[in-house]
């Protein structure tokens, strides 16, 4: 019973394109883990481990924060707990990160869910989306949006990244 409490305190529902930008209705309640040791212990890994995090534009896991209007989760030991991410991939512009720094920030998390998008309909191909090819062990990936035109790219990119087949080629 203890842990539906902490669930609904601490846990958001999960992102959808109309909460990226927005807090959720329901408030969380952190001062919860405060009340006692026994009660951090038991709940800090649902804060953690079961909400979607936005990862950072540029820093990857590096200050994810809940929901945009929240502040950036900033110790390393609670970043560290973070298990599920949610990245917007702009096709169209360079990226301020490279392959080997997605493989690092994303390898063996529970889930991903990259949100792609471009400013113009067809505007670009799927190339910054072969920088996400050396990331391995994810549980669940999810790639959603400007996919059109590269599709089957999408679904081979999401086997690769919840293989732990380090060598890259999957059929």
């Amino acid at each position: 019973m203890r842990l539906e409490i902490y669930r609904h305190l601490l846990v958001h529902p999960p992102l959808t394109r109309n909460l990226l930008g927005a807090h959720s209705s329901r408030p969380l309640h952190t001062a919860i883990l405060a009340a006692c040791r026994q009660t951090h212990a038991e709940a800090v890994g649902m804060l953690y481990g079961e909400n979607t995090f936005l990862a950072h534009q540029t820093m990857l896991t590096s200050f994810p924060r809940l929901r945009v209007g929240y502040p950036p989760v900033r110790e390393a030991a609670a970043a560290a707990r973070i298990r599920r991410y949610h990245m917007r991939v702009r096709l169209d512009c360079d990226p301020a990160y490279d392959r080997d720094a997605l493989a690092r920030a994303f390898a063996d998390v529970d889930e991903l869910t990259l949100e792609v998008w471009q400013a113009a309909f067809l505007g670009a191909d799927h190339g910054v989306l072969t920088l996400f090819e050396g990331v391995r062990g994810v549980g669940r990936v999810r790639i959603y949006g400007s996919t059109t035109g590269f599709e089957d790219y999408v679904q081979w990119l999401r086997r690769v990244m919840e293989s732990h087949d380090t060598r890259g080629c999957l059929a």
